[in-house]
């Protein structure tokens, strides 16, 4: 009989720049998880079919395991975990793959520049879905992501991520996986009524622009960027800030004696960002905004009305066109 096994058969392989050793530091949490899903499994087969001895059933399961995998001398388990550990399995690459790209934020599929075009990453999303579908809950520790560990985590950022490149509303879920914020941070923003919150609809769902507004000023999200090693491109974002908001608005900070953070502030050496004793140059505007955007408590150096440069206390965010600005 030959087998046909959607999950082991991983068609995409082929469409991503991933090296095995890209793969490295990603499988051995998700190996650890695969050798639970199997000792988990075959206990339950064993207590289902309660009258087949337990060796007949392990039996049973590593011939198919051995076909699968195509081997030509029947597993044992030792050596069929063995495997699950050395990251060899389909699975913990498809996982792997996944969470470099919802975790780290790097595109690394290659049958399309364009993400929303990939089939290969839709593929995997749509493969690694069914697996999840099929676990168990109970079989793995809950965790706050869809409660089935590693997995649960892994598919609940990649699903979330894809849905803000493609410009869909998201959920507030979505939202606590992209930030790094708890859910309760998520809630409060939502409550709020200024500029810099968040707002949803009556199906409790957060447009994109709301939210890329939103999650750009928190410090722990990450744009997109397109992984291409070899062409000296890691830098080229999917979803930068400039692209995202060219002709349309962006937030500043503004210092409590009214000031706002602008391209006129630049001195001789550059923008002035950071604490007093731990300042640090900027030469470009918009680099120097994402450094104010990710600090705690964002400091920069303007003139006061004596054109005296020092540092004030920020006290809002201001919402500018960009195409007002001054970048001459």
């Amino acid at each position: 009989m030959e087998a046909n096994n959607t999950f082991i058969d991983s068609t995409f392989w082929n469409h991503t720049v991933l090296s095995p050793e890209d793969m490295l530091d990603k499988v051995e949490q998700i190996d650890e998880e695969l050798v639970e899903v199997f000792d988990k499994s075959l206990e339950f087969a064993s207590l289902l079919l309660q009258e087949v001895s337990y060796k007949q059933v392990e039996s049973s399961y590593l011939s198919f395991a051995s076909e699968i995998q195509g081997t030509d001398t029947l597993l044992t388990k030792d050596a069929l975990k063995e495997e699950l550990w050395a990251g060899y399995h389909p699975l913990a690459l498809l996982f792997s793959r996944l969470s470099w790209y919802g975790d780290d934020a790097k595109y690394h599929y290659n049958d399309s520049e364009n993400l929303a075009d990939s089939e290969a990453l839709s593929a995997e999303l749509d493969l690694a879905r069914k697996f999840h579908d099929h676990l168990p809950s109970n079989w793995l520790p809950l965790s706050e992501t869809n409660g089935k560990g590693v997995f649960g985590k892994v598919l609940q950022k990649a699903e979330a991520r894809f849905a803000f490149d493609t410009n869909s509303d998201l959920t507030v879920d979505q939202i606590v996986v992209l930030s790094g914020v708890g859910k309760r941070s998520v809630q409060n923003a939502l409550s709020k009524k200024d500029e810099l919150s968040l707002s949803a609809d009556l199906n409790g769902m957060i447009s994109h622009s709301i939210a890329s507004n939103w999650l750009k000023l928190r410090r722990n999200f990450k744009f997109t960027e397109l992984y291409r090693p070899d062409q000296n491109n890691q830098n080229n974002l999917i979803h930068s800030e400039i692209e995202n908001d060219h002709g349309d608005f962006i937030f500043v900070p503004v210092t409590d004696d009214g000031i706002a953070f602008l391209p006129e502030l630049r001195r001789t050496a550059g923008y002035q960002i950071g604490k007093y004793g731990h300042e640090t140059y900027y030469q470009d505007y918009f680099d120097a905004l994402k450094a104010l955007q990710s600090m705690e408590a964002p400091k920069f150096r303007r003139p006061n009305a004596d054109g005296n440069w020092g540092i004030k206390v920020l006290s809002s965010w201001k919402r500018v066109s960009i195409k007002d600005l001054s970048l001459s």
